[in-house]
């Protein structure tokens, strides 16, 4: 980056440095599908990363804004944490894998970054010459009311219509689909939910968002 956030900070003792196994991508590919970018370091002042490549860090002034989001995964919620920078260039960090799986491995390294994370930035707060770095959750509230909308107007097409086809006619077709239909619809719901839009203290990081 040749912004803001890409400014390369003196170099802290090794000691006070930690390296965190843990996969992500930025707003340059936002996809968590395939990323073989893994390790995300953090200083006592910065946070590093190494992006398909190429090498590249950013001071913790440069962070405007923290927000803690829920994604759909293969058999489970991804947690991502999703770190904004003064230039709106991001990095998202995942609790999943390479495949956006949530393994055991994944998810204890993924709270062992947020908890360093948080941390240090509360540690920063202190000296920090800029406004305060925003601690969010969720989606925006546009964003979460519309789809709040659209998850119950799905529940109420494609469960209420084969509900009503079953207790008229009794066949086990309808069934079969309000069946399944409940599956989607309570995952859905259960994704909206996850991601009500809200602020978090960094010093009590929401459990909610971390397992």
């Amino acid at each position: 980056m040749d912004t803001p956030a890409a400014e390369q900070p003196a170099a802290p003792r090794a000691a006070d440095t930690r390296t965190h196994d843990v996969f992500f991508t930025t707003s340059a590919r936002p996809s968590f599908m395939h990323t073989t970018n893994r390790g995300v370091t953090i200083a006592p002042d910065h946070i590093a990363w190494t992006f398909d490549g190429k090498g590249d860090a950013a001071p913790f002034k440069n962070i405007v804004e923290v927000c803690l989001q829920t994604g759909a995964g293969a058999h489970r919620f991804v947690r991502i944490c999703q770190i904004t920078f003064a230039d709106r260039y991001q990095i998202m960090v995942t609790n999943g894998n390479a495949f956006a799986v949530p393994t055991e491995d994944q998810r204890a390294a993924y709270r062992g970054f947020m908890h360093d994370l948080h941390g240090r930035l509360a540690a920063h707060a202190a000296v920090r010459d800029r406004p305060p770095i925003e601690f969010k959750a969720g989606f925006t509230a546009r964003l979460h009311r519309r789809l709040t909308i659209r998850v119950a107007l799905w529940i109420l097409v494609f469960v209420g219509a084969p509900l009503a086809a079953f207790l008229m006619t009794g066949d086990a077709m309808p069934f079969v689909l309000l069946v399944g239909a409940l599956v989607v619809g309570t995952i859905f719901w259960r994704l909206t939910h996850a991601n009500a839009p809200r602020t978090y203290d960094p010093a009590k990081l929401p459990k909610d968002l971390l397992d």
